[in-house]
């Protein structure tokens, strides 16, 4: 938006302004926590030599949050690293449900725990949530 068409915004009413500056400071947040990313799903089977059939692969990027969490085992405590990865739409539009794969973020390699597409009213794909292990 141009100066003046801001003027004019704000002439009208203060929300509008504040909105635009929410919208603006958004933006910045989502351009800088996105990763990039290596994504693989499996379908059921394997192949000849063991290994998974892998039925998609993307690369692109998300924003990542990992966490971690303390298992209690009857030996000792396990610490388990955890993450989600938050995609912009559907990675996977030929799948109906995410539940195995692996993706490479940070040069590491994780299981994919599990899946799942939040959908718009619509039934489009808003985004897609992977659990990470």
């Amino acid at each position: 938006m141009t100066n003046e068409e801001l003027s004019a915004l704000s002439s009208k009413s203060g929300r509008v302004v504040i909105l635009c500056a929410v919208w603006c400071l958004l933006t910045l947040i989502v351009k800088q926590v996105q990763q990039s990313v290596t994504v693989r799903l499996y379908r059921e089977g394997n192949d000849e030599d063991g290994e998974p059939l892998c039925d998609i692969e993307f690369t692109g990027v998300c924003n990542y949050q990992d966490s971690a969490k303390t298992v209690l085992t009857p030996d000792k405590r396990l610490t388990e690293i955890t993450g989600q990865a938050f995609f912009i739409g559907d990675i996977a539009p030929g799948q109906a449900v995410i539940n195995d794969g692996e993706a490479v973020i940070f040069g590491e390699r994780r299981r994919i725990a599990q899946g799942m597409k939040a959908r718009n009213p619509d039934g489009s794909v808003n985004y897609t949530r992977i659990d990470l292990i």
